[in-house]
């Protein structure tokens, strides 16, 4: 198995894969940043699935029923909405931030010579929730892990 695996990165690392210029490196940031926001946003669905795997209901009158969750998964389920919630907001900031950028560039005719023209710290607070939501949805799931451990038994 592992002359398997060396052999994989001996080939691997032989390729020369010379990035020609900073584009293409950030085309493969923004490729694999959108495919990680895409698996993020996923999980935080599932995870609200298993939760709801785990809820008790209860008859409080004829006409309504109430949905309780165990008290352990609460903190899971607040950190999965709370990615989520994260989700959407780091996509309207950044919406906001390339809009205004945008704009300031048309304004003032710079799109042809637009590289460096704008600030190097916009990026910075769509930088900062991405890894926000990613932290976020590992601790819900590392959580509902260690309560499916404890509550389910194995044979």
């Amino acid at each position: 198995m592992w002359n398997t695996i060396y052999n994989f990165i001996k080939t691997f690392l032989k390729e020369d894969k010379v990035l020609k210029d900073r584009t293409e490196v950030l085309a493969l940031y923004n490729k694999s940043s959108i495919k990680a926001s895409d698996v993020n946003r996923q999980l935080g669905f599932a995870g609200i699935g298993i939760i709801w795997l785990f809820r008790n209901s209860i008859l409080i009158s004829s006409a309504k029923e109430k949905f309780i969750i165990p008290e352990e998964l609460f903190k899971p389920a607040t950190l999965i909405i709370f990615s989520l919630g994260i989700d959407l907001l780091q996509y309207i900031i950044a919406t906001a931030i390339w809009g205004i950028t945008n704009r300031y560039l048309e304004l003032n005719e710079l799109e042809k010579e637009a590289s460096g023209k704008f600030s190097r710290f916009s990026p910075i607070p769509i930088l900062c929730l991405f890894w926000l939501k990613m932290i976020a949805m590992l601790f819900g799931y590392i959580l509902i892990i260690i309560f499916i451990y404890n509550n389910i038994m194995f044979k």
